[in-house]
């Protein structure tokens, strides 16, 4: 030991200071845990964060001509977005899997909203009109 008043570490201390700072680092997790609904390190907070990248290939598909947009695939991601939507705001509350699932709801509904527009307006149904009268005229 030095003269200075300084003491050595003991194996007791370096123990306690670990399980110390071990203690507050699981507590700054479990708050982490809180504020995004799921453990990072479970599938209760990846799944939903990768579900992001459907509905952002949905936002990205806007770009595309109505015709190309299907009302089966539409349909199908509006509903399941309502579905989980109201599964994670009711039933186990995880408000990743929410903001996901309404995010993709309002998406698929944009796109349906654009392919009904454009099956219904009045041009286009001039032109499937005299497309299919052609096809009786061949046949």
């Amino acid at each position: 030991m030095s003269g200075g008043g300084e003491e050595a570490l003991t194996t007791e201390a370096i123990i306690y200071i670990h399980l110390k700072t071990r203690r507050f680092m699981t507590l700054d997790i479990l708050r982490l845990n809180h504020i995004f609904g799921g453990r990072p390190k479970t599938i209760h907070f990846w799944a939903p964060t990768f579900k992001w990248g459907v509905t952002i290939a949905n936002i990205i598909d806007s770009s595309k001509p109505p015709e190309q947009l299907s009302y089966v695939q539409q349909s199908a991601l509006t509903c399941n977005g309502l579905i989980w939507a109201r599964n994670s705001a009711v039933i186990t509350p995880n408000w990743n899997l929410f903001s996901v699932s309404i995010g993709m709801a309002a998406a698929s509904m944009f796109q349906l909203s654009r392919k009904i527009q454009h099956d219904l307006s009045p041009k286009n149904q001039q032109a499937a009109a005299k497309e299919s009268l052609h096809q009786l005229i061949i046949e």
